[in-house]
């Protein structure tokens, strides 16, 4: 169903969840979420891909798994169904950690875009 796509995951995210988050078992889960880009009153939004880390796996009903169960991290990569034309195209998908002074982020970077997620 999934064309083949490209996952690579940074030793710095692994890391940052073994040891910090404390997951044993993680699950990456990409979804869609609302921005609101609205301006001097008018109400506009749009969906951006965000990237979560779960402890479970997601409903299956509403979300697909790329490849065999887990990438070459050894982590389940686990798509929203409506986002997977945008994965298929983008050929490529890229996680990386992003450290603030404050917070460390997920970085999101799907084939040519890349989308900064904050990690909560």
């Amino acid at each position: 169903m999934v064309a083949v796509v490209k996952v690579s995951i940074s030793q710095d995210v692994l890391d940052y969840i073994q040891k910090e988050k404390r997951i044993s078992r993680p699950n990456l889960v990409i979804y869609r979420d609302i921005e609101n880009v609205g301006c001097c009153g008018s109400r506009a939004f749009h969906f951006v891909p965000k990237v979560k880390v779960m402890d479970k796996e997601p409903d299956s009903a509403y979300f697909t798994i790329i490849g065999n169960d887990k990438n070459a991290a050894g982590i389940p990569l686990w798509i929203e169904r409506a986002l997977v034309s945008t994965m298929t195209e983008s050929g490529n998908i890229n996680v990386t950690l992003k450290k603030g002074l404050l917070l460390k982020s997920l970085k999101l970077e799907l084939g040519t875009g890349e989308k900064e997620i904050s990690l909560s």
